[in-house]
């Protein structure tokens, strides 16, 4: 070309171009990183165990894809805090529920070498029993819950205790198909250096393999995806989206999440 000039892409072209990009695409990528990453990630591990943290975070999508869209979805992510990566991460409808994205996404997880950690939003018998029986390793904050035994465990002053959550009911199990039955886990006590105290449930049960003292501290890991998800929203603008389908939004998400 001449000297001086430089060719441009117009809006059109780029919009065209996009449709034939899948968002997947990024997904490969981000498994070509964490497989890259495999030595500091090994180096991060709790107790043996890799942690992965899940949350949600409400969108709020802007400019005119949110009104084309539908301004309100879910982002929903598995995080590996420490290495501040991101295991996984989709998009849901507004209506959807935490629990059910969370179940959607459990085949990403190592059944038996990984940790999922989660908020309180993910409480309850059908969830405790579900990924007991799916053979995962777990551990949820449950103070807040309304769990009779959880009362009783604060009252009693036991700095860790070993309970059985009574079966979900019939109906429970039916949806998520899973076994009418109840499910052993243990409660620890955790107190904050500001005197808080909150109680961890989990059912890794070996006192010896994983002390009570080491919850406190994992559990604070998990703060790290909230900090990850400010940060994307932030810094990268995740909310505003550059075209008006929702193979735009996957892009524009998907992209942010891996950069």
């Amino acid at each position: 070309g001449k000297p001086g000039r430089r060719r441009e892409l117009s809006d059109r072209a780029f919009s065209k171009a996009r449709r034939g990009f899948s968002a997947r695409a990024f997904d490969t990528l981000r498994a070509h990183l964490l497989e890259q990453l495999a030595p500091r990630l090994e180096a991060q591990r709790w107790q043996g165990l890799r942690v992965v943290a899940a949350d949600a975070s409400r969108l709020q999508v802007s400019t005119r894809a949110g009104a084309a869209l539908g301004a309100n979805r879910w982002a929903f992510a598995l995080f590996l805090p420490g290495a501040e990566q991101t295991l996984h991460a989709s998009l849901h409808p507004a209506d959807a529920s935490e629990r059910q994205m969370l179940f959607e996404a459990l085949d990403e997880l190592d059944r038996e070498g990984d940790l999922l950690v989660l908020d309180r939003g993910y409480v309850g018998n059908a969830t405790a029993a579900w990924l007991d029986q799916a053979g995962l390793n777990w551990c949820m904050r449950v103070e807040a819950c309304g769990w009779g035994c959880v009362k009783a465990f604060l009252r009693s002053g036991l700095s860790e205790q070993r309970v059985t959550l009574k079966a979900p009911t019939h109906g429970q199990c039916a949806i998520y198909e899973i076994e009418h039955r109840p499910c052993t886990v243990r409660l620890v006590r955790d107190v904050t250096p500001n005197g808080r105290v909150r109680v961890l449930m989990t059912n890794l049960l070996d006192t010896q393999a994983f002390p009570a003292a080491q919850f406190g501290p994992l559990y604070h890991q998990r703060w790290r995806i909230e900090e990850a998800f400010k940060r994307i929203k932030h810094r990268l603008t995740l909310e505003a989206v550059s075209g008006l389908t929702y193979l735009a939004l996957q892009q524009a998400f998907a992209a942010k999440v891996l950069a």
